[in-house]
């Protein structure tokens, strides 16, 4: 199954009781079997920012406990825009370090279709794939004779 990947924004609450319910959802989160990758960008007192990668209906159920809890939260699937090479600053940002850049590289090596880069190619022409999606390209496109 492919992954997604989720930006998920959160608003700290002055409700210690709905901190702590929301913090139980991410503990939940990391003991599951199956589990998603939190990538943290922007983390300050009073916000939390970070993507998640993760099956889509996992993230869903994530998402839908964290509503439960009473905590402000925006999201948005970002994953036609990540697959497409549509990356704001904030994503840059994120996924600039060795770390989050290696989540990443993983993400795309399993989510790339040759659809989606043959799509960027037209829109924005050959010179605006990267190495990797150039190399995905060459290993899963050359016809044998």
């Amino acid at each position: 199954m492919n992954d997604s990947i989720c930006y998920v924004k959160i608003t700290k609450s002055e409700n210690e009781a709905v901190e702590d319910n929301s913090l139980r959802v991410f503990i939940k989160m990391k003991r599951s079997q199956d589990n998603g990758i939190l990538v943290f960008g922007d983390c300050a007192d009073d916000v939390d920012e970070f993507y998640m990668i993760w099956n889509q209906n996992r993230i869903n159920e994530v998402i839908s406990n964290l509503k439960k809890t009473g905590v402000e939260i925006q999201y948005e699937d970002v994953t036609n825009d990540v697959l497409s090479g549509n990356y704001n600053r904030k994503f840059i940002e994120t996924f600039s370090d060795r770390k989050n850049f290696s989540q990443l590289l993983i993400f795309m090596k399993h989510n790339l279709s040759i659809d989606n880069l043959l799509d960027k190619v037209r829109e924005r022409g050959v010179d605006s794939l990267t190495g990797l999606e150039k190399k995905y390209l060459s290993t899963n496109t050359n016809e044998k004779s």
